[in-house]
């Protein structure tokens, strides 16, 4: 059985009862503001698995990239890795993009996962109680009644190789934050950008790049773009050009093309043939 948390405080826990950092040291791990960025790469180190983090918002089996407030949805948390991982355990968060304020309430919760309040319960995490058997895990989450900001979240976890101590473990984490828009942003668009979209996919299905069209009332702004699996697996992100996105050599199949800036988050599902 292997200790998944952070700090001297493990020879104070049995391995069979493992806890996960807010648990054992009342610290925020996620990479977010609030934790001043850190994750448990403070304690666990030496573990090279190609290990990835990722998250993804449901809803009735479909994933979302806006959210209607008081609405019921599922967090789906991913570990991906080269096969060779032995145990998970991660921490998640949800706050407001700018204020930076508790987002929401987590639900229902899965067995060998907790909710836990931490800073004076300003702010309720989620994490697991005992190292994790399985690599894909769901999180029920109710979206705030406040629609007036995007909602972030931020998580971190770790894939072990199971040595019953904090060596050859490797962290991943979210780079930036997975971000969820009020649907009250769309329902304010120009009516021709409701109509027509904020984006299309000239070329698809694609080959070797994907040639993207921003609707004319759009074509001043600045768009950055990130592309999923359609596990939620983040695949590629950068600035969005005229010239379009090389995607090189990839794998036939279907992917999600997200564009976004401080106004619009946008989605499509795309082709590669």
């Amino acid at each position: 059985m292997k200790y998944i948390g952070c700090g001297i405080l493990f020879f104070l826990f049995c391995l069979g009862n493992s806890n996960g950092p807010g648990t054992v040291q009342r610290r925020d791990r996620t990479g977010s503001p609030i934790a001043i960025n850190s994750t448990c790469s403070n304690c666990h180190f030496g573990g090279n698995f190609d290990a990835d983090l990722s998250i993804s918002i449901w809803k009735d089996s479909t994933v979302v990239d806006q959210f209607e407030a008081n609405e019921e949805y599922l967090i789906k948390v991913l570990f991906d890795h080269n096969g060779e991982g032995r145990q998970y355990g991660f921490q998640l968060v949800a706050l407001t993009e700018e204020s930076l304020v508790n987002a929401g309430t987590f639900t229902e919760v899965p067995e060998y996962i907790r909710k836990l309040n931490l800073y004076n319960d300003q702010y309720t995490y989620v994490e697991h109680t005992r190292p994790l058997d399985d690599s894909v895990w769901y999180i029920g989450w109710q979206a705030p009644e406040d629609v007036s900001e995007k909602i972030a979240f931020y998580a971190a976890g770790i894939v072990t190789n199971d040595n019953a101590n904090t060596s050859g473990d490797e962290v991943v984490w979210l780079r930036t934050p997975h971000l969820l828009s009020p649907s009250s942003l769309v329902s304010s668009l120009k009516p021709e950008i409701k109509e027509n979209g904020v984006f299309r996919i000239v070329n698809n299905p694609a080959n070797d790049f994907l040639q993207v069209e921003l609707n004319t009332f759009l074509k001043n702004q600045k768009f950055d773009y990130a592309i999923y699996h359609l596990s939620g697996k983040e695949l590629a992100k950068g600035h969005l050009t005229s010239s379009g996105i090389a995607l090189g050599n990839w794998i036939k199949g279907s992917y999600v093309l997200t564009i976004y800036n401080n106004s619009f988050v946008s989605s499509q599902l795309f082709v590669v043939q």
